[in-house]
């Protein structure tokens, strides 16, 4: 092993050493390999001015890089948000469209029920109107017969108790005759038997045959 190889190695473990494993084998990468001569620092002035420049255009196109994915995403989120609020006006035109089209069939619904139920109750009513005009017919008539009945009763009932009257008042009638026939035969004897109260025994008879010669006239008159 030359020499400066083995300088190499020393300068490497001391950089592992100090700097640590990482920052040792960078820093020996960094230098040339043996044989080749050593950077300056205007060489590495040099260096480090072009690393700071890539790594201010790798930063720029990063940041590029990123403006122009903000700027998608923000384009992505605008379009996402327009095609979002496009599909919920539809969805909510939509919406109202079949709203609209509920309340339209409710409403014929409600118009068609409505009808229904208006002519079942005309057609009711119509029933009832029947039923009222038939019960109220036979209700006539029944209460015609009814009354045709009791009149028929009532001339029977009438005939009935005329010809009890009737008979009654012929009863009464040749009961008074034959009674004033027997007061007037009893005058007769008691005219002849009592000859001193004539007067007044007449006049007595007179009187109660003339009272029940009146009744029997107005029981004869009330029978005719």
């Amino acid at each position: 092993m030359a020499i400066e190889e083995g300088r190499r190695l020393q300068l490497h473990a001391a950089a592992r050493e100090r700097l640590g494993e990482a920052e040792g084998d960078a820093l020996m990468e960094l230098l040339p390999p043996a044989g080749d001569e050593a950077a300056t620092r205007r060489d590495i002035e040099l260096q480090a001015v072009i690393s700071r420049g890539q790594v201010e255009a790798t930063e720029g196109r990063l940041r590029q890089e990123i403006a122009e994915a903000e700027a998608g995403i923000r384009q992505q989120i605008t379009e996402t948000e327009a095609g979002i609020r496009q599909e919920l006006t539809g969805t909510e035109a939509g919406i109202r469209q079949q709203i609209t089209e509920t309340e339209a069939g409710i409403r014929q619904e409600l118009t068609e029920t409505e009808a229904r139920l208006d002519q079942r109750i005309t057609q009711t009513e119509a029933r009832l109107d029947q039923r009222i005009t038939q019960t109220e017919a036979r209700l006539d008539q029944r209460i015609t017969q009814t009354e045709a009945n009791l009149r028929h009763e009532i001339t029977q009932a009438e005939a009935r108790t005329r010809r009890d009257l009737e008979a009654s008042i012929v009863a009464t009638r040749d009961d008074l005759r034959d009674r004033i026939t027997a007061t007037a035969a009893r005058l007769d004897l008691i005219e002849g038997k009592v000859t001193g109260h004539v007067d007044r025994t007449a006049l007595e008879l007179a009187g109660l045959f003339f009272v029940m010669l009146s009744i029997a006239t107005g029981l004869i008159m009330w029978a005719a």
